[in-house]
């Protein structure tokens, strides 16, 4: 993965004693402008360190992968979980961006194993990247991962089934999509008139989880979580 530094603006810019430059320390390219307040979290540091308290839990898989700015970890664990519809799988995906476009986080993660399906559950911990979160750092590497138990999973299960969306709904639900990742869920509610939106959380996430591009792929997922998962209103 690659490292990254803080550098000064030229002193002939106006404003040089209160910005900074992330650069990419392998390349040298300019990755984000940031003010001098900035907090730059190195991605090796805090991923190691992530890693290393949740390697007690058994840990299945990990995936790296990032762009010039933005870095995830995905850790599925061992233990599975029988839910009322298929044996699930628990997990974290943690996520920095040195550019400062969003915050340092750790959130829950399910692995649907009926479908081979990714979902994030946009629940964990986040920080700012500000030096006066440099304590809170520490706090958020080593936070207690909340246990996703049977009785977390049905209930989340049961709040998005308990809803169904009408035709309309669904399709409007459905046209914050690209067609390629929402076909699927287009012929189910065609077919039954409507869906949960379960139903269409894990039409769409089966799509997207095949994605070969994995920023693409954690980009969407994201938004099935945000818009399904998690509907505005709602709570959590």
């Amino acid at each position: 993965m690659p490292t990254y530094r803080l550098e000064p603006l030229p002193r002939y810019y106006s404003n040089w004693r209160e910005r900074k430059l992330v650069v990419n320390a392998t390349t040298g390219e300019v990755v984000a402008l940031v003010s001098d307040k900035y907090l730059l979290v190195q991605p090796r540091k805090v991923f190691a360190t992530v890693l290393r308290r949740v390697w007690a839990h058994g840990v299945r898989k990990v995936r790296i992968y990032w762009n010039n700015s933005t870095q995830f970890m995905e850790v599925v664990f061992v233990k599975t979980i029988e839910g009322p519809d298929s044996a699930y799988r628990w997990g974290i995906r943690a996520v920095n961006n040195v550019a400062g476009r969003r915050c340092l986080a750790v959130h829950l993660m399910l692995w649907r194993e009926v479908c081979c399906n990714d979902l994030f559950l946009m629940f964990g911990g986040a920080m700012i990247h500000v030096v006066y979160n440099a304590r809170k750092l520490r706090s958020l590497t080593e936070m207690r991962l909340p246990r996703l138990t049977k009785g977390y999973l049905e209930k989340l299960i049961a709040l998005n089934s308990e809803v169904v969306l009408s035709r309309e709904e669904a399709l409007k639900e459905l046209g914050k999509f690209p067609k390629y990742v929402a076909y699927r869920a287009r012929r189910l509610v065609e077919v039954k008139g409507g869906a949960s939106r379960w139903e269409l959380a894990n039409e769409l996430s089966h799509m997207a989880t095949r994605i070969s591009k994995p920023l693409r792929r954690a980009q969407l997922l994201e938004k099935i979580s945000k818009m399904l998962i998690y509907p505005e209103g709602r709570g959590r």
